[in-house]
């Protein structure tokens, strides 16, 4: 597996992984980030995790903190959210913020992000 969608609404995640199916990446679907640690644990290949901020049971903020603190040195985390507010914190963690809804141009930006860096670890394994 290449990357991790994180969302609790389905259908965002959704679009976003079969963007990124349709440009030859693997991708799985979490609703949340406790469901987002299992799979990291269960797929130690992900490379890329997408993630949501405002989540049930446990949010992007708390799930950026513990995929920090795992050892997941490589791992490229993006996040995005509907509220704003959110971008300095991720911005002042060197995290890339795209906010929802998404616009055509934000999207190709996320996605081209994300094939990028998937490509640049490909090219050193």
């Amino acid at each position: 597996m290449n990357v991790l969608v994180v969302d609790d609404y389905r259908e965002i995640a959704e679009i976003v992984s079969d963007l990124l199916v349709l440009r030859g990446i693997k991708t799985l679907i979490a609703c949340n980030g406790e469901e987002a640690l299992l799979f990291m644990e269960k797929h130690p290949g992900i490379q890329v995790v997408i993630t949501d901020v405002e989540m049930p049971t446990m949010n992007g903020i708390e799930l950026v903190e513990k995929l920090n603190r795992g050892n997941n040195k490589n791992l490229k985390i993006l996040a995005m959210s509907g509220e704003p507010k959110y971008q300095s914190y991720f911005n002042a963690h060197g995290i890339n913020f795209y906010p929802k809804p998404f616009d055509l141009d934000l999207m190709s930006k996320l996605i081209n992000e994300v094939m990028g860096y998937v490509k640049k670890t490909n090219d050193y394994e």
